[in-house]
């Protein structure tokens, strides 16, 4: 039996969470939430460090990189937009999908996107 213990609760303001990731040295925790805001905090002591506001539509399927350095998000229901959140520059959406993507997800170093589709397919995408 495994035992369950608590290390920490963080608040947010946006109410439900789109999606979450640690960075790889394990030193930040990233959150995005309806209100199209990426939210950084340090750890250990789990205070704030960065805001990023990120445009995507409602209901978007949105998936963070492991470096905490591109977001993801559907758009237009069968494209992907990526988005800088260092720079919040939008690269050209990759498009491929013939129906609606559910699912988005970064490889560990953060070059490869795959993304799920209703048309039956799993697209993977390089990123820059």
């Amino acid at each position: 039996l495994i035992e369950q213990r608590l290390k920490s609760t963080l608040r947010t303001h946006f109410g439900k969470s789109y999606a979450l990731v640690f960075s790889p040295d394990g030193k930040s925790l990233a959150a995005i939430g309806p209100n199209q805001q990426l939210i950084q905090w340090g750890i250990p002591k789990y205070d704030v460090i960065g805001r990023t506001f990120v445009r995507f539509d409602d209901n978007a399927i949105v998936a963070i990189s492991p470096g905490i350095k591109h977001v993801a998000t559907s758009y237009k229901k069968t494209q992907i937009q990526i988005v800088s959140v260092e720079t919040g520059r939008r690269l050209e959406p990759l498009k491929g999908h013939t129906k609606q993507i559910e699912s988005l997800a970064f490889s560990p170093d953060g070059k490869t996107l795959a993304s799920g589709s209703r048309d039956g397919s799993i697209r993977l995408w390089n990123i820059p």
